[in-house]
């Protein structure tokens, strides 16, 4: 069994920034202890060298921008930009596996009834799971950020009776129920789980890879968010994501 972690970023509003996006990290059940215990052990260097309280609940927004409880600590920008790129540096170390579903807020909303844009990206997210779950012959338990706790769970209930997926060839559509979808999603506060974090960091360098920041050089957003972020994850990418890219992002833009 492995259990997917997935946290957002982005506005899902019409307003409200130009993207949504999903992060997912996928956790072996069997390698869940030896994964917490390398993250305390993160957690526990960045005490060490930055002075991050261990028990701190870090989001990507927070740590590029020195913004929400790290703004007491001062800490330079440099460090910021170490911290961040370590959220998504240690990720293959740890034995995880990660994509992200990112989607074109302007297109979704252009549509004649676009509906939620939150749910197009878990409807992306959870073909994406079923296909993890079928090729590695697997069950899965997903756990994400507290939110939009009512629509995932309903969702996540449609999927596994009715899921379905593109054709690879055509325009057609297959049926493909999650059946190896574990009971019902839960949410969970991203403050009291390492791994939801790490999911939150993961999306926003997904955004990232796809809508590179713009302007100055010289902005702390254009020094710690670079598109090449995304890349340092390595092979935790789940590649086989999507056929369009080979970095494991499903980008619907």
């Amino acid at each position: 069994m492995y259990l997917a972690y997935v946290d957002d970023s982005g506005d899902p509003g019409e307003k409200g920034g130009i993207s949504f996006t999903l992060g997912c990290v996928l956790i072996d059940a069997d390698k869940w202890p030896s994964t917490l215990d390398g993250l305390i052990e993160f957690r526990r260097g960045l005490r060490e060298r930055h002075g991050v309280p261990i028990r701190q609940e870090l989001k990507a927004n927070w740590v590029i921008r020195g913004s929400g409880p790290l703004h007491a600590l001062g800490l330079h920008v440099d460090t910021r930009r170490r911290i961040y790129r370590g959220h998504l540096r240690i990720q293959p170390q740890l034995g995880v596996t990660t994509f992200g579903a990112v989607i074109d807020k302007a297109r979704h909303y252009a549509l004649p009834t676009p509906g939620r844009v939150d749910r197009r990206a878990w409807e992306y997210l959870l073909q994406r799971l079923e296909r993890f779950s079928t090729t590695q012959e697997t069950t899965i338990f997903l756990i994400h950020d507290e939110g939009s706790d009512a629509m995932v769970h309903a969702l996540a209930r449609k999927w596994r009776r009715a899921g379905s997926a593109g054709m690879r060839y055509g325009s057609g559509r297959l049926d493909r129920p999650f059946t190896r979808l574990i009971d019902d999603a839960v949410a969970r506060s991203s403050q009291q789980s390492y791994m939801l974090q790490l999911a939150d960091f993961s999306a926003y360098a997904a955004f990232r890879k796809v809508y590179p920041p713009l302007g100055s050089a010289t902005t702390d957003l254009s020094r710690i968010a670079v598109a090449d972020a995304w890349d340092l994850l390595g092979d935790s990418r789940y590649v086989a994501a999507t056929r369009v890219r080979s970095d494991g992002i499903v980008a619907w833009t």
